[in-house]
């Protein structure tokens, strides 16, 4: 009998789910299955994250190291160098060279390519892939299966949801075409340079890789008012030095294996260790690299100095990015293991700091932002702030102190908001009110951690309704990075053709008991 799946996302974990399911099936069943792609933006495979932008949007990873495909290593180094009529055009500076950072929008013509080769092989494989563009706003459970509700009353009836929704944006706030207001979501960055005046004063609120792009994009557009970057935690990216990569010996699989093997959990303090650990042994192996310490730094005093500190470091390796980095391939296995009580601590005091080391920036962004803020184009504030609305209807910025300054547009570069009732998504607020859903502690959805099955209000699984991807950062912990996202899609993939599997042949045996 056949079975439908229906995707709800079409960007790169549902690419990485559909060759994952399809070399897990190799050939053989693919007729059997029915699969919809519902994605609300015009193109299949970029998504949000990647969708068509402005070039100065850059990827912070090397252009020799990120693939959609963990097992084709250097694919899309392969493909800007074996399709260059699909780009060159549009991006003629563009040096597509190993150790490059792409623009983007790039990534996510890649990514499109991806998606299109991806669902051919699928259907010559005899698996029937729907793409479908439309915004999902609600999923009916049914007595069999589900019916997942669009904007533009398409209802198709599945088997099986996958929810892979990519980031979720900020409740809307968005006032294009008034003098003044909120941005909830700075992307595409484009959109801000064409509803912002030149003129105009404006708050940044976040310091991490969308702030850069918003400001780097305004900057590029002409634009001459004040912008303030608002750091709630008082940190700023650091910048991606030379290095290539390392492979760990204590951040292993068979090493998280073996701990999981012989103790319920560990502490910070162990896994603190562990990484010193291997940033000896890098040094080690790379005994003519600066050995830079890895410390807890002190949130940002002088911004200007701090860039120039950055800059100059990363015009050479840096040992501990490498190491950090590492740890992708292993990071939610680990999370799994550190005590309850150390999660919160992480969360509450050392979250800003992982992300403002784990999270850099290309060398020439870290450069471009210096020069705005040595020419007096930029400002750079620290501490917890809010904002509000005064009776002229412009937005304010309130500071820990009270202190108040009114802009004429905020821009909320912050993320995924960690409650769901706090985004824009009308079916996570579907799937909550009707308890199909359950919000993590740690944000984002309740999901099991084998399975990926979304875990009810009543603290049971849905059987037939998974979710991966940022929305699962709770319990995932780090979901951004693409070779992490890919990974679990791919898992998901494994897992779900293992069950349905083998429920098919349990009910076959018991048909022929009977």
């Amino acid at each position: 009998m056949e079975k439908v799946i229906c995707i709800v996302g079409g960007g790169a974990a549902s690419i990485a789910f559909l060759d994952g399911f399809m070399r897990k099936l190799k050939g053989k069943e693919g007729s059997g299955y029915t699969i919809y792609v519902v994605e609300k933006n015009p193109a299949f495979g970029p998504g949000a994250a990647y969708y068509d932008d402005i070039g100065s949007n850059l990827l912070n990873t090397k252009t020799g190291f990120i693939t959609i495909f963990p097992e084709r290593k250097g694919d899309f180094h392969d493909w800007l160098h074996n399709h260059p009529e699909h780009w060159q055009w549009k991006y003629p500076n563009f040096d597509a060279s190993h150790d490059t950072y792409a623009p983007r929008p790039l990534f996510g013509q890649y990514l499109q390519s991806a998606f299109s080769k991806t669902v051919s092989n699928a259907v010559k494989n005899g698996m029937k892939v729907v793409p479908v563009n439309a915004e999902v706003m609600d999923v009916k459970k049914h007595r069999e299966g589900y019916s997942v509700e669009t904007a533009c009353s398409i209802s198709i009836h599945a088997d099986y949801v996958f929810l892979m929704c990519g980031t979720l944006e900020n409740a809307r706030q968005d006032t294009p075409k008034m003098a003044a207001g909120v941005i909830s979501n700075p992307y595409p960055v484009s959109k801000l340079t064409s509803w912002l005046g030149k003129d105009k004063d404006v708050a940044i609120i976040g310091s991490r890789l969308s702030a850069i792009d918003t400001i780097i994009a305004l900057k590029e557009a002409g634009h001459l008012g004040k912008i303030v970057m608002h750091s709630r935690s008082g940190y700023f990216p650091s910048v991606r030095g030379t290095q290539g990569r390392f492979s760990p010996r204590n951040l292993t699989q068979e090493n998280i294996n073996n701990i999981r093997s012989k103790k319920s959990s560990l502490s910070l303090r162990e896994v603190v260790d562990m990484v010193r650990d291997d940033l000896e042994l890098y040094f080690r192996d790379h005994p003519d690299d600066p050995q830079e310490p890895l410390a807890l730094p002190a949130p940002i005093e002088n911004f200007g100095t701090f860039l120039s500190e950055e800059i100059a470091l990363a015009e050479g390796p840096r040992g501990w990015q490498a190491v950090l980095y590492a740890t992708n391939a292993i990071i939610d296995d680990l999370w799994g293991l550190i005590r309850d009580e150390d999660k919160e601590v992480f969360r509450e005091r050392y979250l800003s700091i992982f992300l403002s080391y784990r999270v850099s920036i290309p060398r020439e962004n870290a450069i471009k932002i210096k020069k705005y803020f040595d020419e007096g184009a930029l400002e750079f504030k620290s501490g917890p702030v809010r904002v509000e609305k005064n009776e002229n209807g412009f937005p304010v910025v309130i500071n820990k102190m009270s202190n108040e300054e009114v802009f004429d547009f905020v821009v909320l570069a912050t993320g995924s908001p960690k409650r769901l009732s706090k985004s824009n998504s009308k079916l996570m607020t579907n799937l909550e009110k009707k308890g199909l859903i359950s919000s993590h502690p740690h944000g984002g959805l309740e999901v099991a951690g084998d399975t990926y099955q979304v875990i009810r209000e009543d603290g049971k699984p849905e059987n037939g309704l998974f979710a991966v991807g940022e929305v699962t950062s709770g319990k995932f912990f780090f979901t951004s990075a693409l070779d992490i996202i890919c990974r679990h899609a791919q898992r998901a993939a494994v897992s779900f053709y293992e069950d349905s599997h083998e429920s098919e042949a349990i009910s076959y045996r018991a048909d022929g008991a009977r």
